[in-house]
């Protein structure tokens, strides 16, 4: 019985992994376009704010403290 659901296991785990890989599409020069603007913007947008954050955690906790490194990570500009 072991055997059997190991078997299975391993036999799902192939078909999942496989059908991503063959299902697998290359991108046209437009896609990758836009997901490079896009991710500029994001990049601009999250420099802004995580400059923002480190300096409040900084003058609240001092700068590279412990806890300003913490500060930081909750923020998500880790």
């Amino acid at each position: 019985m072991l055997r059997l659901s190991l078997i299975a296991g391993f036999t799902a785990a192939t078909v999942a992994l496989t059908s991503q890989s063959v299902s697998a599409v290359p991108l046209s020069n437009n896609a990758l376009g836009a997901a490079a603007s896009e991710n500029n913007l994001v990049t601009s947008v999250q420099f802004r704010y995580c400059g923002r954050v480190r300096q409040e955690c900084g003058f609240r906790w001092g700068w590279r403290t412990w806890h300003y490194f913490r500060c930081v990570a909750r923020r998500g500009c880790a």
